[in-house]
């Protein structure tokens, strides 16, 4: 099975890998000790 392109990908899709990304930068942060704003993460998406 081939994989997708982002722009054959569905809303739902692209909506997961978001998700996937700020799921992925908040435990990096976490591991490090980090605060991070959130705001800021939801705008730099």
């Amino acid at each position: 099975m081939r994989q997708k392109r982002k722009g054959d990908l569905s809303p739902a899709e692209l909506m997961m890998l978001t998700i996937g990304d700020v799921i992925k930068q908040l435990i990096e942060a976490h591991e490090q000790g980090k605060d991070i704003d959130l705001n800021k993460l939801l705008l730099w998406l």
